[in-house]
């Protein structure tokens, strides 16, 4: 059995690893390193009730601060990790320290893919990953704002749902020929684009953006 197991990534796998190695048992040494300044949270609610306001940011975490420290769990948050030594099995953070490990756990997860456009640098152009992603969506937000969502997917219409709900004016731009259209049958689309009809979500298909045009916005 190993005796220190580093996980890089502090999402909701890389904090369920260290919650399972404990149910499972293992009495060893666990360092979670997070690059964010939070605790492991879920990522659901950044597109839904956490963006329109209906979760408190609290109830986002998976679990409670004092959890990692009751299980032993080295909670090492805003900490990157900048390389990994494979021969001296170690982790070396972006502050340069060094953790040993017998065992390195990666769940680094994914990151927004960045639209190929020009204007996509534009000051009011918002990607959705993170819970900052999610603050700066909601404080740009303002009854009888103007927001335009670029893809009809699950995040696209679960943003416009939310952003419909704190009043902005919204209008959905779908690429292909129907909102959901690699996840859903075709009736399943017509009944969600109805419903964010009915919220006065203005749903445009059979749209390719582009460019994104703008100066100081």
């Amino acid at each position: 059995m190993p005796e220190r197991v580093v996980i890089v990534g502090a999402g909701q796998a890389g904090a369920q690893v260290a919650v399972s190695l404990r149910q499972l048992g293992f009495s060893g040494d666990i360092t979670l390193l997070g690059e964010e300044p939070h605790l492991p949270y879920q990522r659901p609610p950044l597109s839904k009730a956490y963006l329109s306001g209906e979760m408190a940011l609290e109830r986002t975490w998976l679990r409670s601060e004092s959890y990692y420290a009751k299980h032993r769990i080295d909670l090492r948050v805003g900490a990157r990790a900048a390389r990994i030594l494979r021969r001296e099995r170690a982790v070396v953070t972006a502050e340069d320290q060094r953790l040993a490990y017998d065992a390195l756990v990666l769940c680094t997860g994914t990151a927004a893919r960045r639209l190929p456009l020009p204007g996509v640098d534009v000051p009011g152009v918002f990607y959705l990953r993170t819970l900052a992603d999610s603050d700066a969506i909601k404080a740009a937000i303002r009854p009888g704002a103007k927001a335009v969502i670029i893809g009809g997917g699950y995040i696209g219409l679960e943003v416009a749902a939310s952003l419909s709900k704190l009043g902005a004016a919204v209008i959905v731009v779908e690429a292909l020929e129907r909102v959901m259209n690699r996840v859903v049958a075709p009736p399943v689309s017509a009944f969600f684009a109805a419903e964010h009809a009915v919220h006065d979500v203005e749903v445009v298909t059979g749209a390719a953006v582009s460019a994104l045009e703008g100066g100081a916005h």
